[in-house]
């Protein structure tokens, strides 16, 4: 026992080193993390899951300081983590990581959605949050923005929850780019503004990102957005960033500007930039004349889009196998942890047998086993409370989910009433929440704004300002409600007092 002990002891040192690197990391002190790393040999490190471990926080590591590293080792032991789902999890995102440094974003986002998927019952917060921060970013790079908008959202949500102030700060950033992408202007000035106010806390790649952002909603005056871009790059160069400012030239007519941007958008560019790029590059090798390297950026063309090609297909391939070698060796192990379980029992009960011997241990065993009996009955029932509360709870969600439906009925009826210009005298109050029911749909952003922005707008006033929204003028808005100019005026200035910003 003492041997026992002693070699339990050993093995929870290596371990406790290894959790203290992985916290190291988490809190973002990477160089101690690295310092701490580099004192620890793989060969010294016994079980096979705390070896595991440390090829994950080797790759981790790598990724976090920026420099290359081979991630093949790590999904080779992948299995070996499946009893922790947490660093399942992390091991695919820092996988996902590596692939989209080497510009294989399709790659990337498989890897990084079954990390998602380890992620969900963990109870991870910060990790939560990295996952769909990168699968916003990867998205938001393959030119995927409605996508990445989801990710967004569920980013905030998640933010909120946490109340961090920097999270806010960079999904805000990333929302308000992903909106200007979409050339929707107005949600993006908005996120744009609140992302402005906390510039201070944000990472170099954030700030770049706003600065991006505003060279996009400032095109139209091409001076101001150019400066913008300059001032992006200065931060930390992109290719993104070079590529909206090669497209800005262009329109502007300075073509060996243009040009120039376009050759420095190679570096660290993702495969279907690359794309983006050679065409270009190869429409102003035609203008020249010169056949010969229009010819050549041809054929890199159709190679970047056959590697595409493959990729893809190859990542659906993988990302689907990934998660049938998981869930077996998942079950394999599960298995294992049953067989040794058995002969745990088996050895304790032989134990027990000849400890029966003695009169003392016979009482104290009888004495557990009526503890037990007790257990169980009370386990017995609270089982059959579970499954009543089940059912109850089941009908519950029947029943509001039927109310929700009901109220996007009603909300849709309200709705084409005010679409026909009809009045809204006769209606009540749940009239209106049923219309801001059914908008939110229509127009989530807003919504949100109202909702947020402002200190407890009453549903009338929410009503009033969507009325603005659709469109109608301020004799509109008198007519359809049924109220004066003077009423129209006074609740323009209750509102604007609720005003939080």
């Amino acid at each position: 026992m003492t041997l026992f002990g002693t070699l339990v002891g050993c093995l929870s040192s290596e371990h406790r080193q290894l959790v203290a690197v992985d916290c190291l990391l988490d809190e973002g002190m990477t160089d101690s993390a690295v310092a701490m790393l580099s004192t620890m040999k793989i060969g010294d490190i016994q079980r096979s899951q705390d070896s595991a471990y440390y090829e994950l926080l080797t790759v981790a590591a790598a990724v976090e300081t920026g420099r290359g590293c081979d991630d093949r080792q790590l999904s080779d032991r992948m299995t070996l983590l499946l009893s922790n789902e947490r660093l399942m999890a992390y091991a695919y995102h820092y996988e996902a990581l590596a692939q989209y440094n080497k510009g294989y974003v399709f790659n990337a986002i498989c890897d990084e959605r079954i990390a998602e998927d380890f992620a969900r019952h963990t109870g991870d917060d910060r990790l939560k949050y990295r996952i769909l921060t990168a699968l916003s970013l990867f998205h938001f790079e393959n030119d995927n923005s409605k996508t990445s908008l989801t990710y967004d959202y569920s980013r905030l949500m998640l933010t909120q929850q946490v109340n961090n102030p920097q999270w806010v700060a960079h999904t805000f950033t990333r929302m308000a780019a992903n909106y200007a992408v979409l050339h929707k202007n107005d949600s993006a000035a908005y996120y744009q503004k609140r992302a402005q106010t906390k510039q201070k806390i944000m990472d170099d790649e954030h700030r770049a990102l706003l600065w991006t952002t505003q060279g996009m909603l400032s095109e139209g005056k091409p001076d101001q957005a150019v400066q913008c871009y300059r001032r992006a790059l200065q931060i930390k160069s992109s290719p993104r960033c070079r590529i909206l400012l090669a497209q800005l030239y262009e329109r502007q007519g300075y073509t060996q500007q243009a040009v120039a941007e376009w050759h420095q958008a190679q570096n660290n560019a993702t495969l279907q930039q690359q794309v983006t790029i050679q065409k270009a590059l190869r429409q102003y090798a035609q203008q020249d004349n010169n056949m010969v390297l229009a010819d050549q950026l041809a054929s890199k063309i159709i190679t970047l889009n056959d590697s595409l090609t493959k990729l893809s297909r190859h990542s659906l391939a993988e990302a689907a196998e990934y998660k049938a070698d998981n869930d077996l060796a998942l079950m394999n192990s599960v298995d294992e942890q049953i067989r040794l379980l058995f002969i745990i029992i088996a050895v304790t009960m032989g134990l027990i047998s000849v400890s029966l011997l003695s009169f003392v241990i016979v009482r104290r065993s009888k004495w557990h086993m009526k503890k037990m009996h007790e257990r169980a009955t009370v386990m017995a029932k609270n089982e059959i409370k579970s499954k009543k509360e089940v059912k109850r709870l089941t009908r519950n969600i029947s029943d509001l989910h039927h109310k929700h439906s009901q109220i996007m009925v009603d909300g849709r009826r309200c709705y084409e009433h005010i679409k026909r210009g009809d009045t809204v005298v006769m209606w009540d109050k749940k009239d209106f929440q049923n219309f801001m029911e059914y908008y939110r749909s229509q127009d989530p952003d807003f919504v949100l704004h109202l909702e947020t922005d402002y200190n407890r707008l009453s549903v009338k006033l929410q009503f009033f300002e969507t009325l603005y929204r659709l469109g109608y003028n301020d004799e509109s808005v008198a007519k359809t409600m049924g109220i004066s100019y003077n009423t129209v005026r006074a609740n323009k200035s209750r509102i604007r007092s609720k005003s939080i910003n």
